[in-house]
């Protein structure tokens, strides 16, 4: 990857509603560790893959993970359980973004219980792994200011 930015094909403002992404899965016996729960890494990879999708979607172009976050297990996910990854852009800068990725645990009346959470930062690339411009993030409610504001406050750190 080189330093070279190019600019992607539209910079105007995009709305996280525009990028945010879902995945559904059931937890089966395959998914599981030895305490007979969901294994983490594989969580944790779905989780990922959700990201990288709601990141692609928003920069209109390839993407990979540069780091993960504040990544959080908070309750145990256990067979047969639906779990639903969730992902939204929540900060862009030139050539990154920052997508939170959630992680819920859904009953069958749909009630939800938040399973997990992370940050996951993407870096914005061309056909040739170069780092390409990404679309300024269009705020559109007070939650997404503050998610907003909360990730450039990380940044001054």
């Amino acid at each position: 990857m080189s330093d070279h930015i190019q600019p992607s094909l539209s910079l105007l403002p995009r709305p996280a509603s525009a990028s945010a992404s879902e995945q559904a899965h059931i937890v089966t016996v395959g998914n599981m560790n030895g305490a007979n729960r969901l294994f983490g890494g594989l969580l944790f990879s779905w989780m990922d893959e959700t990201a990288g999708v709601t990141a692609r979607r928003h920069a209109g172009t390839h993407v990979t993970t540069a780091t993960v976050e504040s990544l959080r297990y908070l309750c145990p996910v256990v067979r047969n359980q639906v779990l639903m990854c969730e992902a939204k852009v929540i900060y862009t800068g030139k050539t990154s973004l920052e997508v939170l990725a959630t992680a819920w645990l859904e009953d069958f009346d749909g009630t939800r219980t938040l399973a997990a959470d992370g940050r996951f930062i993407f870096v914005a690339l061309d056909e040739n792994g170069n780092k390409v411009q990404v679309p300024p993030l269009l705020i559109e409610t007070p939650e997404e200011q503050a998610l907003f504001d909360a990730a450039v406050e990380r940044r001054k750190k």
